[in-house]
């Protein structure tokens, strides 16, 4: 929904990228030539995902932004951050699932990676955000810890705001003892 608002108001494409981690079983096997386990995958599986993922679009989606689909397997995290360099994309929009605690620790978090690694900006959804997608957006929240990547976050804030008409609180909190939360 978010993308869509973006795309539309840039007159920009998308590329939708579902990436899929097939999990293999180690089974004891003679090698066979040519085949491993990057290549070990249904096409079947594929197209299926494929189909979803487009029916998942178009559900979404007005019609008045064009995307590409792509479909991929591996390490999600790491295909996003490559498939996003490769395609030099602008931006990277991606949902987070809001694990915490534990669940956190043992799924590990894709957006967390991707944020670390991404070679271009990453809006991030939560769970929790409404759906609203209405552009202009009025108010940014730019939290800045005075390093280069905060640094490049806030020009990009400002330069958002300013194409959107609107305004950008910066936001610096220093750490203290811990609280119960």
């Amino acid at each position: 929904d978010h993308a869509i608002a973006l795309a539309g108001r840039y007159s920009a494409s998308i590329t939708v990228l579902h990436v899929y981690q097939p999990i293999y079983m180690p089974v004891p096997a003679p090698a066979i030539a040519g085949v491993n386990s990057t290549n070990l995958f249904n096409p079947a599986d594929v197209e299926r995902l494929r189909e979803q993922v487009q029916a998942f679009v178009t559900a979404q989606n007005p019609g008045d932004v064009t995307y590409d689909i792509l479909v991929d397997n591996g390490a999600p995290a790491a295909r996003i951050v490559e498939q996003a360099a490769a395609l030099q994309v602008s931006l990277i929009v991606m949902g987070t699932h809001g694990l915490s605690g534990f669940e956190h620790l043992m799924v590990g978090s894709v957006t967390e990676k991707v944020l670390r690694k991404a070679p271009c900006p990453v809006l991030t959804v939560p769970p929790r955000a409404e759906a609203t997608s209405k552009l202009p957006v009025k108010r940014l929240l730019c939290p800045v810890d005075f390093s280069d990547a905060s640094v490049s976050a806030a020009r990009w804030a400002m330069r958002l705001a300013k194409q959107l008409g609107g305004t950008v609180t910066l936001v610096h909190v220093l750490e203290g003892p811990e609280e119960d939360e």
